[in-house]
């Protein structure tokens, strides 16, 4: 048995895994035998977090230990490095980019079932012209798809992976369109076929200031930065896990910052290798564009209420829906 400090009780003692917690013999005995005692405060399947309770402490760091394993099997191993990171994330954002451009969807899909459930595409037409509507909905779809084939967010729990998706889809969405109206030598946010990313609102809606705003602002910063395709990649990432997610477990958000952690870190090593004088800089600069993203984002949800409110009556796809 190794010689270190016992994390319960913090003496340096001899320490072993006894009842899902590493301890010394002291704290395990004093945990057997408290949950033996027959007192209603001492039942074992009663948990208050009390700091002087013995079985309170084990059960403490046993979660703190299960949410350890949870986030430690999403780390990738040191072995990847940054090329290898990069390659990683290159496969599924070409599958995305490749499903996008050539696919359609069959069934109409809500935001739920694409997110539960296996998503079906067949081959797109030479000759079919999608609206803006199918445009966003493909968006959404392959958004999604990106998302479950991720290997932390399989690692999430069910409740955890749908409020995680739901609440990213449309961030990555955004970031992924400026970029490739970006590279497509455009200054404006765009669909593909240049379709807006906004409903054919002629005549009804009267905000050219803000739609101005939303289409321009980010890929403006895109085109200043000339944010390169490994970049991209990186930021694409980080776009996921950089933000709060209200609503998840304490479980889900550690995950999520161990993911924080790894991709900044890739960002970071990535700009200094470029360019050692300016490189922390550099990382800077471009976690900037997870800021636009959001002011981006939040500005969409302020356009979608004004719409909703001037066509009341207008029916819209669930998946496309702002949220």
């Amino acid at each position: 048995m190794p010689i270190q400090i016992c994390p319960l009780c913090k003496n340096v003692k001899q320490t072993q895994f006894l009842y899902g917690v590493d301890c010394c013999n002291t704290c395990s005995m004093k945990h057997r035998s408290h949950c033996k005692k027959s007192e209603p405060k001492m039942d074992p399947r009663t948990y208050n977090g009390d700091r002087d309770c013995h079985f309170c402490i084990f059960k403490q760091k046993i979660s703190s230990q299960q949410s350890l394993n949870q986030s430690i099997s999403c780390i990738p191993p040191k072995k990847n490095s940054l090329v290898n990171l990069l390659q990683e994330i290159s496969i599924l954002d070409n599958r995305r980019e490749k499903l996008y451009r050539t696919k359609l969807f069959i069934l109409n899909y809500k935001a739920d079932e694409a997110i539960s459930k296996p998503i079906e595409f067949v081959v797109k037409p030479k000759n079919k012209i999608l609206n803006f509507e199918e445009w966003s909905a493909m968006n959404q779809l392959t958004a999604i798809d990106f998302f479950k084939n991720l290997n932390f967010v399989q690692h999430l729990k069910d409740d955890d992976r749908k409020i995680f998706i739901r609440r990213m889809r449309f961030r990555l969405g955004i970031f992924s369109t400026a970029f490739r109206s970006f590279q497509n030598k455009q200054s404006y946010l765009t669909l593909i076929d240049d379709v807006d990313i906004f409903p054919d609102i002629t005549g009804h809606f009267h905000a050219p200031a803000l739609l101005e705003q939303i289409r321009r602002e980010l890929i403006g910063k895109v085109i200043e930065l000339n944010i390169t395709k490994e970049e991209f990649l990186l930021l694409l990432m980080l776009h996921l896990v950089v933000y709060e997610v209200e609503g998840i477990s304490a479980g889900g958000a550690t995950i999520l910052n161990d993911q924080r952690n790894i991709y900044s870190s890739a960002l970071l090593e990535d700009c200094m290798l470029q360019n050692s004088r300016t490189g922390s800089s550099r990382f800077q600069d471009l976690m900037s564009t997870c800021v636009i993203t959001n002011k981006t984002y939040h500005s969409i949800g302020y356009f979608a209420v004004l719409f909703r409110m001037k066509e009341p009556n207008r029916e819209g796809n669930d998946l496309i829906r702002f949220e």
